[in-house]
């Protein structure tokens, strides 16, 4: 599942390591309450659409995928960090993910970043929202 995939490429990379505790929970209400009141940044990620490519040429199996993801800490400099480096981890991946289906990813870019505070969580926020070409055999 890409979505497996996705966390566990996030949560593996250092970069994210040296900042966060492993993040990554489904949909903004999973978002883990005991690890932000500790003042470490924690992510959360929401599917925002997961629709097949479909045109005359299509090659079958073309899936374009927009996820978002929402990075918080209590102070704005942590939910800062954290964002840019899970963009960094992947803004312009292309290759193979290491979910169960090994999911190949065509493209993957950022395409828009937000920062708020979230009243309701006492947190700063930023939103990350990308854009993922990947390829299924289910379709």
């Amino acid at each position: 599942m890409i979505r497996q995939g996705i966390v566990q490429l996030v949560n593996s990379n250092a970069g994210v390591q040296a900042i966060a505790t492993a993040g990554g929970g489904g949909n903004f209400v999973q978002l883990d309450k005991d690890v932000l009141s500790s003042g470490v940044p924690t992510w959360t990620y929401t599917v925002v659409s997961d629709m097949p490519e479909i045109a005359l040429n299509s090659a079958r199996g073309m899936i374009n995928l927009r996820l978002q993801l929402d990075c918080f800490c209590l102070q704005p400099g942590g939910a800062v960090q954290l964002a840019q480096a899970i963009d960094l981890v992947l803004h312009g991946f292309v290759g193979t993910l290491p979910d169960t289906d090994t999911t190949k990813v065509d493209s993957c870019f950022r395409s828009d970043m937000r920062d708020d505070f979230e009243d309701a969580e006492r947190a700063y926020r930023v939103m990350l929202e990308f854009e993922i070409h990947y390829y299924s055999d289910s379709f």
